[in-house]
């Protein structure tokens, strides 16, 4: 295939998906994955050019440095991991621009994108109904946490949110207030979560990402 050709390809698969990640709030967006699949089939078209003989050991530096990117993208949060969607795609997406590199087979590469894009949309479908591991982020600050009945009633309302056990409390003593952690499913109503916090007079700011 011309490598403009080829380049032209990349750079348009990967303009969709990036653009897709980025309006969905993803942690890589846009620039990053065309980034990635653009320079992949550059580099794959240079190591062709110039190591015909053996270009493996480029190939090679470009799967093994995307691996690193994407493990940029996890984020630990006591015992788990998120992230993975993100990592995994921007490997998929490194590893299409390789096969857009070495390969003149049009229906090879459409299908490994169409396949992308299915896989995309199962896990937004996934996400939407609260299944597995698609979680939010809650941080309230609170300014006191006395026991009494707004306690008790706070606690409860948090309890019919949050998942499961995961949650923190960090207590910031210069700015005297303290930020309670926790995670929501992706289905959660966020509207009438936070109006029922807002209701509380000690709670300083609520943060939702």
């Amino acid at each position: 295939m011309d490598p403009l050709l080829s380049l032209t390809i990349s750079f348009f698969l990967a303009f969709w998906v990036g653009f897709e990640r980025q309006i969905s709030k993803k942690p890589a967006g846009f620039a990053p994955y065309v980034f990635v699949t653009v320079m992949s089939t550059a580099l794959t078209l240079a190591a062709v050019g110039y190591f015909s003989s053996n270009a493996s050991p480029v190939l090679n530096g470009i799967i093994a440095g995307i691996g690193f990117l994407g493990a940029g993208a996890l984020i630990k949060y006591h015992e788990k991991v998120f992230g993975f969607t993100t990592a995994a795609a921007i490997w998929a997406m490194a590893a299409l621009g390789i096969v857009i590199g070495l390969s003149d087979n049009l229906f090879l590469i459409v299908l490994a994108y169409v396949m992308v894009w299915v896989t995309l949309a199962v896990d937004k479908i996934i996400e939407k109904k609260g299944l597995g591991r698609h979680l939010k982020n809650v941080i309230v600050q609170i300014e006191s946490l006395a026991e009494g009945a707004q306690t008790k009633k706070f606690r409860e309302t948090i309890r019919k949110y949050k998942d499961e056990k995961e949650e923190s409390m960090e207590v910031n003593f210069e700015k005297g207030y303290m930020e309670y952690k926790f995670y929501v499913p992706e289905n959660t109503d966020v509207h009438e979560m936070l109006r029922e916090l807002s209701e509380f007079k000690h709670i300083r700011r609520i943060r939702v990402e």
